[in-house]
């Protein structure tokens, strides 16, 4: 065990700190590649529950005492704003699974398509050279050996 006198516990750090300390390196460098919203989240994460979107300032009626509560961004990126609502959905489908082990099936055709769209494309070299399609069937069409087919791939 760690001993907390040795190493203390450092301060919690949320993501609107990180956005506040490097989005401006982030976007001044990969800006041109991020869409609006994305720029949008940025910034709203950052200002989420700051002096920047206002706030309403409260007083206990027994202390007398003031303090105030920001508003928040409640942009559906933000972990602050709608943290417990995505906790709350996966918990939810969570108890919807059923006790027992899961696989991702792996489909043979998904796989292929990389090879279909291979083949499709020394087939079409083949034909911009030499003008005639490969006399065998590919996929669900049959070829011809003129410059047609019968049906899709």
């Amino acid at each position: 065990m760690v001993d907390p006198s040795v190493c203390p516990p450092q301060a919690d750090v949320e993501l609107a700190d990180v956005v506040r300390q490097f989005g401006p390196q982030y976007t001044s460098q990969y800006g041109q590649c991020m869409m609006p919203s994305q720029k949008r989240a940025l910034s709203d994460i950052a200002a989420c529950c700051t002096r920047e979107l206002g706030g309403r300032l409260y007083r206990c009626d027994d202390c007398h005492d003031t303090f105030w509560r920001y508003h928040c961004c409640r942009n559906r990126a933000c972990p602050k704003c709608h943290g417990s609502q995505a906790r709350q959905w996966l918990q939810e489908r969570q108890a919807e699974l059923l006790p027992c082990d899961y696989w991702t099936p792996i489909s043979a055709e998904g796989n292929s398509s990389i090879l279909v769209r291979m083949s499709q494309a020394l087939v079409q070299t083949n034909v911009n050279l030499t003008g005639r399609f490969p006399s065998h069937g590919m996929g669900t069409g049959s070829w011809s050996r003129t410059a047609s087919r019968s049906t899709g791939l």
